[in-house]
């Protein structure tokens, strides 16, 4: 098997596009890719038998053992249910990307970061400072807002899960196991955000772009093991992600390219119906003609025998 970017062989785990559709029905040939980061985030166009362009931003499964051509509906659908699943974890990481990184300070780190780091430091406890939030002398120089922002993004934090092998923060690309489910689910409660709960489950198996890149961590869980034969999902940020409205964009371009299809077909059938027109108008002559000489030569034969 070949990487439809680069064109070279395929000898570890490969990549297959959910999005890319084919033309075909009759014969099914999904967009493979290696893993290289040149081809994994590249844009495929010379693929004639797909609906359109393979788009960088388009939703990969990652495999690692041969997939048999029976079981790839399985798997196609079970990976778009996991993307389904984790499309709320996805936002919350990148809601808490955008936080911790929206103001630099003079240190060259962010505010928020800064907050947190001192806030430590200082052994802060959250509940104490929670009659001091809109004053000016909680923590040295950090306005009550920063404060609070930083407390969100604590909690935030606190509430998102965390990579299966390494334990830390996630940050796009990441990627999630279809086959290690969660079991347990719990309830997490986000401040700032009045009567929301989240709702995730304990044995979620995500896994942070460096740690897969080093190969398949050992892991025992209570859903099982984590082996190779485990399917994993690239997880992008909801903004370069397909979300719903992309989705339905790329179905009505798909419907759109299909009734331009339908189009140019019903054209060529008015066309031969035309010519089919065409030749019963010219059957209907002759037949005319055919009807004038057979009165013809009544009249002669009644006259002769006259």
């Amino acid at each position: 098997m070949t990487c439809d970017s680069c064109g070279g062989l395929i000898g570890g785990p490969r990549l297959f596009c959910l999005d890319c559709a084919i033309k075909s029905t009759e014969l099914y040939d999904s967009l493979d890719l290696c893993c290289a980061p040149k081809c994994v985030s590249a844009r495929v166009t010379r693929r004639r038998d797909l609906e359109g362009v393979h788009e960088p931003n388009h939703r990969l499964v990652k495999v690692r053992t041969p997939v048999l051509m029976r079981s790839h509906g399985r798997v196609h659908t079970a990976a778009c249910n996991a993307f389904e699943h984790v499309g709320e974890t996805c936002r919350r990481v990148a809601e808490l990307t955008l936080r911790s990184g929206e103001e630099t300070g003079p240190d060259g780190r962010n505010t928020l970061e800064s907050a947190l780091t001192k806030m430590s430091a200082k052994t802060f406890k959250l509940d104490d400072m929670s009659n001091r939030l809109d004053g000016s002398k909680c923590g040295a120089g950090l306005g009550g807002k920063t404060v609070r922002e930083a407390r969100q993004v604590q909690v935030l934090d606190q509430s998102l899960p965390t990579c299966g092998k390494c334990k830390g923060r996630l940050s796009f690309p990441f990627w999630y196991c279809i086959f290690c489910k969660g079991k347990f689910p719990r309830m997490t409660s986000f401040p700032g955000r009045a009567e929301r709960t989240f709702l995730h489950m304990l044995d979620d198996l995500y896994i942070c772009n460096a740690c897969d890149a080093a190969g398949v961590p050992d892991l025992i869980r209570s859903s099982g093991n984590h082996t190779e034969k485990h399917h994993l999902i690239r997880c992008l940020a909801p903004g370069k992600a397909d979300g719903k409205a992309s989705l339905t964009e790329r179905r009505l371009t798909s419907i759109e390219g299909r009734l331009d299809g339908m189009q140019t077909q019903l054209d060529g059938l008015t066309g031969r119906m035309g010519d089919l027109t065409d030749r019963v108008g010219d059957l209907n002559s002759r037949l005319g003609n055919v009807e004038q000489l057979l009165h013809r030569l009544v009249r002669v034969t009644e006259g002769r025998a006259a």
